[in-house]
């Protein structure tokens, strides 16, 4: 469910820039939906060339780790991670978003 209302929010933000011809969408690792099955909705919705880019996520922590968290459980709907260096929560920077990044028109 969370999957097709992603999928259709990314195509009607892309609509609204006219006639599309292809897009290119950024997927957190982290996000609400994984990549590869916003680009099968996406395929099966529209007509469009669609390039899709996962981007892992990447976190900062309180004891100076940069990088990207160690994944304790995931689920359909959440994912709990921790610091690798000391296993507290970190700060999620990025990775956790769907992002429209280009869209081409006819």
């Amino acid at each position: 469910m969370l999957d097709t209302i992603a999928a259709k929010e990314v195509i009607s933000r892309a609509k609204k820039h006219g006639d599309v011809k292809r897009i290119v969408v950024e997927v957190g690792d982290f996000s609400s939906t994984k990549a590869e099955d916003l680009e099968k909705l996406l395929k099966k919705f529209v007509n469009w060339a669609i390039e899709v880019i996962k981007k892992p996520a990447f976190v900062k922590c309180f004891c100076g780790y940069e990088g990207e968290p160690k994944v304790l459980e995931r689920t359909k709907d959440f994912v709990m991670f921790c610091c690798p260096k000391c296993m507290l929560v970190p700060e999620d920077i990025s990775g956790t978003k769907i992002i429209l990044k280009k869209i081409i028109l006819q």
